[in-house]
């Protein structure tokens, strides 16, 4: 809708987050983008390329957007441009130095194997997230994926 500058962007930027709040900026921001780069990792990624197609098209068609009110999720009008440069990073799939550790353990030895990769991966100064399969959800786990250069996962025969 140019004439109100608002983008309605249908599953584009949304969230899977309910909360009684409407707007971007009635929430903390930290935690809005947590929720949008989990559904982007978990709804999205696999169209990336058609993700940034469509971030060209609309930079193209030079539409000022004051508010983009997605499908799914809260209304983002404090800062859209902020959401729209998320869009870009994750679609053109930028990583960071970061490792993720995946583990699931019965009797705790896989848990030291990912404790020792940990200690190198700080040794040499890469961020890292360990990750206990049964502590932490797999939709969770994808969104950290979605800046990780690096996925460790082991087992102990």
């Amino acid at each position: 809708m140019p004439e109100d500058k608002l983008l309605l962007s249908s599953d584009g930027f949304g969230q899977h987050w309910a909360t009684s709040q409407r707007f971007d900026d009635e929430v903390e921001t930290a935690e809005l983008f947590g929720h949008a780069a989990k559904y982007y990792a978990n709804i999205l990624l696999l169209y990336s390329p058609l993700v940034q197609k469509l971030l060209a098209k609309v930079a193209e068609m030079g539409i000022d957007i004051d508010m983009i009110a997605p499908d799914h999720g809260l209304i983002w009008r404090k800062d859209p441009g902020g959401i729209i440069q998320a869009y870009h990073r994750w679609s053109r799939q930028q990583s960071r130095r970061k490792a993720l550790v995946i583990y699931d353990t019965m009797w705790q030895a896989t848990e030291k194997m990912a404790n020792a990769v940990c200690d190198g991966l700080k040794s040499e100064g890469v961020d890292f997230r360990l990750l206990n399969l049964k502590l932490n959800h797999r939709s969770d786990i994808i969104a950290e994926m979605l800046d990780t250069r690096a996925i460790v996962m082991g087992s102990r025969r």
